[in-house]
């Protein structure tokens, strides 16, 4: 939860919901933070987040069961909109999402040979479980309201908005440790993954609805 240099702050009474951020990812329970681990902040005297890859990443936990997908790509969407991650030109690649069942363990190490940074996984006896690896390829975009254009995700959107075509690589956990599955370091499975432990597909944000494709309909 403390690893990622993007958080969400909820408050004593509250904790925002998918269909919350969906309607609109400007709402005033979206109370979104960065640079926790920046040694840019002067406040903050923990240094570099002790994984440099997860610099421009945004996690979150209890993920299915709170059905959180709605939120975290909101938060996405929010991290661009507000400038705190620059898209590149063709491809947004240096934003990333990483979100956790509960009962599960997600485990990063580096790889000797190849210095990259790998995740494997593992959950509590009894349980199956997933992990989900996301990041953006196209820029979020306020539902206009009164126009036939949309236009970009800004604080003046009150209301749903458009995310297309948002990876998601899911990573399946049992009782016993995977090998590593996926390289967060490159942001793509090793060859270690399979189907029985790795699934890739994508999901759209459109007028505060989700849409999958690619796993049969199911956005987790």
């Amino acid at each position: 939860m403390m690893l990622g240099n993007f958080n969400y702050v909820g408050g004593a009474t509250y904790s925002v919901t998918s269909a919350q951020a969906l309607a609109n990812p400007y709402n005033a329970y979206m109370n979104l933070q960065k640079d926790f681990w920046s040694a840019n902040t002067p406040s903050v005297v923990l240094g570099n987040a002790p994984l440099s890859v997860l610099l421009n990443t945004v996690t979150d936990s209890h993920f299915n069961t709170r059905d959180r997908m709605g939120r975290t790509l909101a938060f996405m969407a929010r991290n661009l909109a507000d400038g705190w991650v620059s898209p590149a030109a063709a491809t947004i690649t240096n934003e990333h999402a990483i979100a956790v069942n509960e009962q599960i363990a997600l485990l990063l190490e580096t790889e000797p040979v190849t210095g990259d940074v790998q995740a494997s996984i593992v959950a509590n006896p009894g349980v199956t479980g997933y992990a989900y690896f996301m990041n953006t390829i196209s820029s979020p975009m306020c539902d206009a309201t009164s126009t036939v254009t949309a236009k970009a995700l800004d604080k003046s959107c009150t209301g749903t908005f458009t995310m297309a075509n948002t990876p998601v690589n899911r990573l399946t956990g049992t009782a016993t440790r995977s090998a590593n599955l996926f390289d967060v370091s490159t942001w793509r499975a090793t060859t270690n993954a399979v189907t029985a432990n790795f699934w890739s597909y994508s999901i759209d944000v459109s007028h505060g609805a989700l849409n999958s494709t690619g796993n049969g309909g199911s956005i987790y």
